[in-house]
């Protein structure tokens, strides 16, 4: 029995000692391969802060004023198309409304009742949910925050803004970290809390992408925002701000999410299609 229990405790050592020389040599690895990574990533990093000093430069030399900070790095992102989550939906009618009867209205529209209020969701992404008093839970704009986390709405760009007298908090939607800039939603207070939330919300889990459409760096964007401004009579003396993103699309086959790079000018915001560089606006 003696010997048993020595020869087990034996094995278990070496099993330690196997281990920890295992994670001995993962981090050798792992060292060796960010040495040879580091100075690709520098290079590049060198790159392009050159890259944004140059258009820098050459927005300056058109009379439109910039600062380094306001060009981001790039981003390339894909065209997606994307549909509905019902699950998503009745999730969120039941978090702020209960219990509830369904009606299917056809055409792609479903209405929600219950005592607490009453909601519609559509399959472009377009939602209202009416409360018939206030949820005290999200009693002030301040909550909004955790109002959109908890519905699951990702949510970037918050702001809050009065409008017909009652306090709103608006956030663009976010996907995998870049904002939807037409898919909006609102939130509605009084005395009493939220009344209401409305606005587009794509509910799709799992958008899928169109292959070649990978959309085109922010120094391209901007040039072609400089060369097709002029002809199209827009005037700006200075860029506050660029930010790669989406728009959204419908039409009756598909909803698609469109790559564009939003340009924030002091006469207005402008978007660039990020596929073909024309100006939306």
């Amino acid at each position: 029995m003696r010997r048993e229990a020595l020869s087990g405790e034996s094995n278990t050592v070496k099993i330690s000692k196997l281990k920890t020389l295992i994670i001995i040599m993962l981090v050798i690895v792992n060292g060796f391969l960010l040495s040879l990574a580091l100075p690709r990533l520098t290079a590049e990093r060198r790159q392009m802060q050159e890259e944004k000093k140059s258009l820098v430069r050459l927005l300056r030399e058109s009379d439109i004023q910039t600062d380094i900070e306001a060009i981001p790095d790039d981003v390339r992102l894909e065209t997606l198309t994307v549909g509905r989550d019902e699950a998503v939906e009745s999730k969120a009618v039941r978090m702020l409304l209960g219990e509830y009867e369904f009606s299917d209205m056809g055409g792609g529209i479903h209405s929600y009742e219950s005592g607490a209020g009453s909601a519609e969701f559509r399959a472009g992404g377009d939602f209202s949910i009416e409360l018939t008093s206030g949820a005290e839970r999200y009693r002030t704009p301040d909550t909004a925050g955790r109002l959109f986390k908890d519905l699951g709405f990702d949510a970037l760009n918050f702001r809050t803004f009065f409008e017909d007298g009652s306090e709103c908090a608006s956030a663009d939607q976010a996907l995998n970290g870049a904002a939807i800039f037409n898919c909006t939603v609102t939130a509605r207070y009084d005395e009493t809390g939220l009344r209401s939330i409305s606005g587009t919300w794509i509910t799709s889990a799992e958008p899928s992408s169109r292959e070649d459409t990978r959309a085109i760096g922010v120094a391209t964007a901007l040039v072609s925002f400089l060369d097709r401004s002029e002809n199209m009579g827009i005037v700006c003396g200075e860029i506050t701000g660029v930010e790669a993103g989406y728009l959204l699309s419908r039409s009756s086959q598909s909803v698609e999410l469109n790559p564009v790079w939003r340009i924030a000018a002091d006469t207005g915001t402008y978007f660039v299609n990020a596929l073909s560089g024309e100006i939306i606006i």
